[in-house]
């Protein structure tokens, strides 16, 4: 291994690199199959600090497989991982949390015990009664979070009920925070008994949101459309 490659620097470009490549997940983390997953979460993480919001969507990506491998070989690592992205959402940290609730939900995604113990704090971040998230970037991190565990996991999040805190960003002043809040719903259920994601099939405000794998430049009204459409159909 050259010796630049084995330093956090070294190891953080080859990985961008490997973004850029237009591989998945898995494929990425096999070509990096040398190295131990603790050795790889922290340049992974500072990837959701990228300029390119490509690379900041390949490292929450892959951070959800990679938690999954520490946390087969370390769980209490990887809970100290999770807590550590928490932390990076708190005041008092001095910092901003780029990515962190995208992270950890794309954690939960990849592994049931992250998953049960770490979904009411992702929830808690879209309540007002909770650890709500007054920065509107990161709050539409927790909702897009929420939308991918609704998608993967929706048993868990009926369980705790998101889906009565997810209503109100339905009209949300950012839209791109209104269609993470639709597709939510949408795949927990509740559909046509909202009115107001109803009027959302009619709403052509342009959005890019990071969906299926890549992000997608739509409408509201085209996410809405597809979405009660795969709900109608099962």
């Amino acid at each position: 291994m050259k010796r630049e490659e084995g330093s956090h620097g070294g190891l953080r470009k080859r990985i961008v690199s490997l973004f850029y490549s237009g591989e998945d997940a898995e494929s990425i983390l096999r070509k990096l199959g040398s190295y131990p997953p603790k050795r790889l979460v922290a340049p992974v993480i500072s990837c959701l600090y990228h300029v390119d919001p490509l690379v900041r969507w390949k490292a929450v990506s892959v951070f959800g497989p990679l938690m999954a491998r520490l946390a087969e070989e370390d769980m209490e690592g990887a809970r100290m991982v999770i807590r550590r992205l928490m932390w990076s959402l708190n005041d008092e940290s001095g910092g901003i949390g780029w990515g962190a609730p995208e992270a950890m939900a794309e954690a939960m995604v990849h592994h049931p015990v992250l998953a049960e113990e770490y979904v009411q704090i992702l929830i808690s971040y879209v309540r007002e009664d909770g650890n709500f998230l007054e920065y509107p970037p990161l709050r539409k991190g927790a909702i897009w979070g929420l939308a991918r565990l609704a998608r993967e996991r929706p048993e868990l999040l009926e369980r705790y009920d998101a889906g009565q805190h997810l209503g109100r960003y339905l009209e949300d002043e950012d839209p791109e925070a209104r269609a993470l809040a639709l597709l939510a719903l949408v795949r927990l259920g509740h559909g046509e008994d909202r009115p107001a994601l109803r009027m959302l099939a009619t709403d052509k405000t342009p959005v890019v949101v990071f969906w299926d794998g890549r992000l997608q430049r739509s409408t509201i009204e085209a996410l809405a459309q597809e979405a009660l459409g795969l709900q109608a159909t099962g």
